[in-house]
C-alpha cells in the first residue's frame, strides 16, 4: 500500500505538468506587434462555424461580410451588437489556429503601401500535453486599407 502511494506521489505531479499553461487567453498574454490597432473578443452571440470552415485567413471589410462568417446565434443576440468596430476605420483580420491544451502566440501585420500588401504572421507555441483543443480565431483589427491590397497570412507552428 505505501508503495502504491509513493508511485503516486511520483507519477501525478507528472500527470499535472502535462496541463501547465504558457498562456492564459483571458489575461491578454497574447503578444501583437506592427499595425494591429486591437484584438477582437467575440460574444457568444456569434457563431464560429462558418469561420472556422475557410481555408486560409480572412479579411473582413464590412459588417455584412463579418455577420457572414461568424452570423449571430439568436434572435436575442441580434437586439445589441457586441462588435463596436467601425469599419470606416478599421478592417479586420483572422486566422484560425488549433492548439493542444494552450498554445502561446505571437502576432505581428504589416502593411507594405508600396507593393499594396498586407502580411499577417502568426507563430504558435503548443504548450502542455492535457489534449484539449484551443482554438483562436486571431481576429485583430488594422487600419483601414484601400481596395486592391493582397492579403498574405503566414502561419508557422512550434
Amino acid at each position: 500500500m505505501i508503495k502504491n502511494l509513493k508511485l503516486l506521489a511520483v507519477f501525478i505531479p507528472l500527470l499535472l505538468a502535462g496541463c501547465e499553461r504558457c498562456n492564459d487567453f483571458e489575461n491578454g498574454e497574447i503578444t501583437n506587434d506592427g499595425m494591429i490597432v486591437f484584438d477582437i473578443q467575440l460574444s457568444r452571440c456569434y457563431g464560429t462555424a462558418v469561420a472556422r470552415g475557410q481555408d486560409g485567413g480572412m479579411h473582413i471589410r464590412n459588417r455584412d461580410q463579418f455577420l457572414s462568417l461568424f452570423p449571430k446565434r439568436t434572435a436575442a443576440c441580434a437586439i445589441g451588437d457586441s462588435l463596436d468596430v467601425n469599419f470606416s476605420q478599421y478592417d479586420l483580420l483572422a486566422y484560425v489556429t488549433k492548439g493542444i491544451c494552450n498554445t502561446k502566440l505571437e502576432r505581428e501585420v504589416r502593411i507594405e503601401p508600396q507593393t499594396s500588401v498586407i502580411t499577417y504572421s502568426i507563430r504558435q507555441t503548443d504548450c502542455g500535453r492535457c489534449g484539449t483543443e484551443n482554438v483562436n480565431y486571431n481576429l485583430v483589427a488594422i487600419p483601414m486599407v484601400e481596395d486592391g491590397y493582397v492579403v498574405r497570412f503566414d502561419f508557422s507552428k512550434n
